[in-house]
């Protein structure tokens, strides 16, 4: 290196420059890739997962509160109404259902959602019995419909919450952790 001329030494000089820059360029890009790929992960999978568990709860929540008027409801006109008020619920789940399976899914999701499907079905069958005994109208009926809510469709609401809520929870923890990627792309 002491032969070296001046130009030549400034020559390895900047391409020892150029060399690191690269390699920086290089990592830099390599970090924001991971940074690309975890804000997917969160932006098009755990929070519309989310999203979508909560406004299926919310309309869950709804109908349970139309449910318990049903039953306080005398007029065969405001029954209806109510009825229709919970088909429409029923039309929005369905809706919400089909775009939540519709996201990817990691094979612990896929399960978890299996169990979320099969409270469903129980939750929607006990309520749509107490809706039927209710339609009825007599104060007997009534009295029955009310004793159905609190001992079996509460019940299975309370599973089907809990089978969302483990949903919620699922999609939380996987944003977290992408999140921890994120920042640890970021910082380095």
């Amino acid at each position: 290196m002491k032969d070296w001329k001046v130009g030549t030494r400034i020559t390895a000089g900047f391409g020892i420059v150029v060399a690191i820059s690269i390699a920086l360029g290089v990592f830099a890009y390599g970090k924001i890739g991971n940074i690309n790929q975890s804000a997917v992960v969160i932006t098009d999978k755990s929070l519309p997962s989310v999203f979508l568990i909560g406004r299926i709860d919310s309309n869950i929540q709804a109908a349970l509160s139309v449910l318990y008027r049903h039953v306080e409801a005398s007029d065969s006109h405001d029954m209806a109404q109510l009825e229709q008020v919970i088909e429409d619920l029923h039309t929005s789940n369905a809706s919400q259902r089909t775009s939540f399976e519709a996201l990817p899914k990691s094979d612990r999701e896929r399960a978890l959602y299996e169990t979320f499907k099969g409270c469903r079905t129980s939750f929607w069958a006990e309520f749509d019995a107490t809706i039927k005994v209710s339609h009825l109208g007599t104060p007997a009926a009534k009295k029955k419909a009310l004793e159905m809510i609190r001992q079996r469709v509460l019940a299975e609401h309370k599973k089907y919450s809990e089978a969302g809520a483990a949903l919620v929870a699922y999609n939380k923890s996987a944003a977290d952790g992408t999140s921890s990627d994120v920042k640890a792309s970021s910082s380095s």
